[in-house]
């Protein structure tokens, strides 16, 4: 059966700046793995153009479990 991308989201980061104050990558499925939306942060803000974004702004203002978020970071 297909992952539907309904739980927990993620962030996979392609480019981290040096100070670490923005980044350019994925919003992706907690579950599956699978990339779903374009994502940038800068300025303090996430921005993205999609579905996904306000549910991964919900989990990150409610407190709850955003993988990639602890610190801004490329993945190997």
């Amino acid at each position: 059966m297909a992952c539907l991308h309904e739980g927990e989201l993620g962030a996979r980061w392609d480019w981290v700046s040096k100070n670490g104050d923005s980044a350019t990558g994925w919003i992706a499925c907690g579950r599956c793995g699978e990339l779903l939306q374009r994502l940038s942060f800068a300025g303090g803000r996430f921005r993205s153009q999609g579905w996904y974004l306000g549910p991964f702004l919900q989990q990150t203002v409610s407190g709850g479990p955003v993988s990639g978020l602890e610190d801004l970071k490329v993945d190997p």
